[in-house]
């Protein structure tokens, strides 16, 4: 702190250029608060079983593999997609290979496929989106 303080002192408050490594505290000020969407999946019924709440995708490490997975979250991405365009045939591929690779341990489920938006900064301090539009409640069938 004294250090900045001693580099305040010479270059001066209101100076345009920037000493490694002190930033001015105004470009902090000038960070947009964007506001950005992702599709997941809320877990609402695995195996027979009522999750009450629902669970996220990436919150279901009981139910699901690697729930926080860069795969996973671009599979629900296509699903989302799919479902928004109405191509039935891209949402059902993208359904299957999130459920054959990342639910391969459950035998039946039922799951909403859910738009958020929010803000990154706000997601990351807590679990809050703007909103929450479902696309679609879709179902796992157990295995014949």
């Amino acid at each position: 702190m004294v250090v900045y303080a001693v580099v305040l002192a010479i270059r001066g408050p209101m100076n345009p250029e920037t000493v490694f490594p002190f930033a001015r505290w105004e470009l902090f000020s000038r960070v947009p608060l964007e506001v950005t969407t992702s599709v997941s999946v809320r877990l609402i019924e695995v195996d027979g079983v009522v999750l009450d709440p629902p669970l996220y995708f990436d919150e279901s490490e009981e139910h699901v593999d690697q729930p926080r997975s860069a795969v996973a979250a671009a599979l629900m991405e296509q699903l989302g997609a799919g479902l928004r365009d109405g191509d039935v045939a891209k949402a059902a591929r993208a359904q299957a290979q999130l459920e054959s690779r990342f639910m391969p341990d459950i035998g039946s489920a039922r799951y909403e496929v859910v738009l958020r938006s929010f803000r990154p900064l706000d997601r990351h301090r807590c679990d809050c989106f703007l909103s929450e539009e479902v696309l679609a409640t879709l179902t796992k069938d157990p295995p014949p």
